[in-house]
């Protein structure tokens, strides 16, 4: 008998125009050194499917990307996304993190170093710096940097933030205490 529907070709068809499919197209699994979908010129860069529900893609013989129901996972871990990448509403481009909106939280399960070889650590309001922690001929540096602002140090008494000592940059750092000072 013969099936119209099915054509069974046991060797190379080499086309000269474009293919049309209107159903599915099926091909091997293939592999990271023969992906089943490749370039004609360059046979280890390409498609494959590792196992079902798998699709991986390889270059040069060494699988660089998997998707599957777990995710997306890059083979070597690294991610180059040179022109930026943005996730929801936080950007990263180059030097600098931008959250379009909201309030950004560090949450670990660790400690939050900050490592700076610069030896500053500024703190910017709308791009001017206002303050900065520094390290100086190995002493710890708190500066206020605006012109004769103030540092003032807060604190909670009993439910009720009160403001405990203030240094008056106007005044040279004269010290304003809220209340007793007590000696050792």
């Amino acid at each position: 008998t013969t099936n119209l529907d099915v054509v069974d070709i046991d060797g190379a068809v080499d086309m000269a125009s474009t293919l049309a499919v209107g159903g599915v197209v099926t091909v091997i699994d293939g592999s990271t050194s023969a992906p089943s979908v490749t370039n004609a010129g360059d046979t280890n860069t390409g498609i494959y499917f590792p196992a079902d529900d798998n699709f991986g893609i390889v270059v040069g013989g060494s699988r660089k990307l998997l998707a599957n129901s777990s995710g997306v996972s890059i083979n070597n871990g690294v991610l180059d996304a040179d022109g930026g990448i943005t996730v929801d509403n936080i950007t990263i481009d180059g030097t600098q993190i931008d959250l379009s909106s909201g309030d950004l939280t560090l949450d670990v399960a660790g400690d939050i170093i900050l490592d700076a070889a610069g030896e500053q650590v500024k703190l910017n309001y709308q791009g001017d710096t206002h303050g900065e922690l520094s390290y100086s001929s190995q002493n710890f540096v708190i500066k206020s940097t605006v012109s004769d602002k103030d540092l003032i140090f807060k604190g909670n008494d009993n439910g009720s933030e009160i403001t405990a000592l203030t240094l008056d940059m106007s005044a040279a750092g004269a010290a304003t205490f809220n209340s007793t000072i007590n000696g050792v």
